[in-house]
């Protein structure tokens, strides 16, 4: 197993309770290199909420033979341990973490810095800081956005553009992508 610089990650969830995850996607750096993981997970409670269905296109019929969170832990436990996590909007992604980890009783790191922020702190003109946005300025290509593993190849190529030229020059981005824990609350609008 590769040791990898950093990894992004993303949750698509069920509806508004965060441990609902329906699909995680992972996007795995080796210096410039983007390796990419993906899975769709039955969520702990089988209840599919229209609005979240609309936005990701995940149903229950897709996971109704998926593996449950725990279940399919031990095959991403090395992505999920690795100390630099990234994510956009990481205060939800984390948080979505947190929770289905607590549901599933698996002690887990859920530390992430987020691409949100960091495009916030080092973007701050763009009319907003949504995925799509950040990645059409730095003409990042978001194939199929809110799959869960083109949104997480999305937020590490942008961690790749904006966050490792920071560092080699000397910047403190970590600062500028750190966020508060997010509580809980219902689904993340406009992400």
């Amino acid at each position: 197993m590769p040791e990898y610089d950093f990894i992004a990650i993303d949750f698509e969830t069920a509806n508004e309770k965060r441990e609902s995850v329906c699909a995680v996607g992972i996007a795995a750096v080796v210096g410039s290199h983007v390796e990419r993981y993906s899975a769709l997970i039955r969520p702990p409670e089988f209840r599919f909420s229209h609005w979240n269905m609309r936005v990701h296109g995940i149903t229950p019929e897709m996971v109704r033979n998926a593996p449950t969170f725990g279940e399919l832990y031990p095959s991403i436990r090395h992505f999920l341990d690795h100390p630099r996590k990234w994510a956009h909007n990481a205060p939800f992604d984390a948080s979505v973490l947190r929770s289905i980890a607590a549901i599933e009783r698996i002690q887990v790191n859920a530390e992430m810095q987020c691409t949100c922020r960091l495009a916030k702190n080092l973007l701050p003109a763009l009319p907003n800081h949504k995925l799509p946005t950040v990645c059409r300025e730095l003409a990042i290509p978001l194939t199929n956005h809110h799959d869960a593993a083109s949104d997480a190849e999305a937020c590490a190529r942008i961690v790749l553009q904006l966050w490792s030229p920071q560092l080699r020059a000397g910047g403190n981005p970590t600062s500028a992508a750190r966020t508060d824990p997010m509580p809980a609350r219902p689904n993340r609008p406009g992400r």
